[in-house]
């Protein structure tokens, strides 16, 4: 099977899996916000992002074990493959240790950290302890699921984590009926990750030949080990940024503040899971292209996705900006939208997210991280100071502009560690740039200068979303692509159509 026949289907399993599990999380959320209330829900989702932080114990050997073998699948032998393998797998086993200690650390300050009563206490401590252990499973899963992701074999996965979503709803929807609260939700979760895992482990067991335990060299676990640190620094990094925005909006606002972000941001959460899922689906074989040091192919996948991440994403910003009130007041309530500016902050966010995402990646498959950490520490620290003093001024805006310089920064800095690492293949120009940031100024400027958009029901939602795409993407694919950056896309199109059909 060729390599970009194996990236579509990576893509659209990645696709599909997450539709589902997206489908659930919109039918599910509005009947478990009406059972818990607006504030016990707050409470639920900084629970949820608190207990990240055991990823403070987190080597990231996940990350580290399926870029390593996306790079070198075509180069080493099946018996290096499997001690490659088991180097991560030993390491994850050592530090299961950390994870637990680090967990009742949090277990026990958590309940300061949400701000609630005594009658609750106990009640959020046996939560969270139930979320830690979901996360230690989750870790396991992780591992397993790197081999098919870095095999490029993602797509043998089909179905698999859109079935489970599927029993996880039922089994929410039953554990709240019961009315056992954020306990149930948590228990949902555990039986629905142990399910997970024993699925996946299946599935490589019957696709992976090369796939089982042996004893690794000292040295594969000494080289191993210096690269999953690098993962782990940069994890730690980002984990200040991207897993504190919940905690920080309760702990400075209140909890109730944190579901209306939390709903207000759906609609982009949604968009960006499913660009980033595609993108996903390609790195592996991005990463091929790499170890064989065909970079000159790897520039031009790059490009390509770059152009499409661009139409995409500019496209559904303006379809979000335009329906979001109307939806969340269909979803769940009014009461819970955010209002137009926090709308526009959170919608520019989403959009530089996403190109973030697509270049770390390929800077991530060099195995080269020492400036993106430097970067990435330095955007850190910048972007969660800026962000907590502007909140008790400025309130969610203020959050959210903090947020935002950020990734500005960090788009400045990742086409810099691209080039540094592959050359000038990888330079984009400032031309290509210039009309990223024009097109995204006009989406900005046509939604402030509507007039207010009242929509009724799904129906108009989506019959709206799609006209708001549809123009959206014509506008940016014939007035700001060039023609060469036109005819590459349609060749890409082509190209899966030809290998897929």
């Amino acid at each position: 099977m060729g390599i970009i026949k194996k990236a579509f289907l990576n893509s659209f399993a990645n696709f599909f899996d997450l539709f589902i599990r997206q489908l659930m999380t919109f039918i599910i959320n509005p009947f478990i916000i009406g059972n818990l209330g607006a504030d016990i829900y707050g409470i639920w989702k900084m629970i949820g992002q608190t207990t990240n932080y055991s990823n403070l114990a987190d080597i990231q050997t996940n990350q580290t074990l399926m870029w390593t073998i996306s790079k070198e699948r075509e180069v080493l032998p099946e018996d290096e493959m499997r001690r490659k393998f088991s180097s991560g797998f030993f390491v994850s086993i050592a530090i299961l240790p950390v994870y637990i200690i680090v967990g009742a650390i949090i277990t026990y300050f958590i309940p300061d950290i949400v701000k609630v009563t005594d009658e609750f206490v106990f009640i959020v401590r046996a939560t969270t302890s139930i979320v830690i252990l979901n996360f230690i499973l989750n870790k396991i899963f992780t591992l397993f699921d790197s081999v098919l992701k870095g095999m490029n074999l993602g797509y043998k996965r089909l179905g698999l984590k859109a079935g489970i979503s599927l029993i996880n709803t039922g089994l929410i929807y039953i554990a709240l009926k019961q009315g056992t609260g954020m306990v149930g939700l948590a228990i949902s979760n555990t039986i629905t990750i142990a399910l997970t895992v024993i699925t996946i482990l299946f599935i490589i067991k019957k696709n992976v030949s090369w796939f089982g335990i042996t004893k690794p060299s000292l040295s594969d676990m000494k080289e191993y080990f210096t690269l999953t640190v690098s993962f782990f620094l940069l994890s730690i990094f980002k984990l200040i940024v991207t897993s504190s925005d919940l905690i920080i909006i309760g702990f400075f606002l209140e909890p109730k503040i944190v579901t209306i972000y939390v709903t207000t941001r759906f609609m982009c959460n949604f968009v960006k899971s499913v660009v980033n899922t595609l993108i996903q689906g390609s790195k592996p074989s991005f990463s091929g292209y790499i170890g064989q040091k065909k970079f000159d192919t790897a520039a031009k996948i790059r490009e390509q996705i770059f152009d499409l991440m661009w139409i995409i994403s500019l496209s559904m910003a303006l379809a979000i900006l335009i329906v979001n009130k109307s939806f969340v007041g269909i979803w769940v309530s009014s009461d819970l939208f955010a209002g137009d500016l926090d709308n526009i902050l959170i919608v520019l966010s989403f959009i530089f997210s996403i190109f973030l995402y697509n270049d770390e990646g390929y800077i991530k498959s060099s195995l080269n991280l020492k400036s993106l950490k430097r970067w990435i520490a330095y955007t850190s620290g910048i972007s969660l100071l800026t962000s907590i003093i502007l909140i008790q001024f400025y309130g969610l805006a203020g959050f959210l502009i903090g947020q935002i310089l950020g990734h500005l920064i960090l788009l400045y800095a990742y086409p810099k560690i691209l080039i540094s690492i592959f050359g000038k293949l990888f330079r984009l120009g400032i031309s290509k740039y210039l009309r990223v940031i024009i097109s995204l100024v006009l989406v900005v400027v046509i939604t402030i200068l509507l007039p207010p958009i009242s929509l009724d029901s799904y129906i108009e939602i989506i019959l709206a979303v799609s006209a708001c795409f549809t123009l959206s993407g014509l506008l940016v694919f014939l007035i700001f692509l060039k023609k060469q950056e036109r005819a590459n896309i349609i060749q890409l199109v082509t190209k899966l159509k030809k290998q897929f059909l």
